[in-house]
């Protein structure tokens, strides 16, 4: 069955989901971040891996794909990659 699910995202953060799975937006909710994922809940599963980099810091790994940027409150900004 095809849904959406939210996800906490913590600086680095695995999550067991099929390879199919689309990831439609990174936001804050109630002041934490969150993934919003599109998946096949009948789908086989894999791990994937998401990790952020604050504005003006190395990206020391490889990434696959760029999700999006959280703006907090604070001031902070972090860009989402998928690794």
């Amino acid at each position: 069955m095809k849904t959406i699910h939210k996800f906490t995202l913590d600086p680095s953060t695995v999550l067991t989901i099929p390879a199919s799975a689309k990831v439609l937006t990174v936001n804050l909710q109630g002041g934490q971040p969150h993934l919003w994922i599109e998946l096949d809940t009948d789908a086989p599963k894999i791990q994937r891996y998401f990790t952020s980099f604050g504005t003006g810091h190395e990206i020391d790994v490889p990434t696959k794909a760029f999700i999006g940027t959280i703006f907090f409150p604070d001031g902070f900004v972090f860009h989402v990659y998928e690794v």
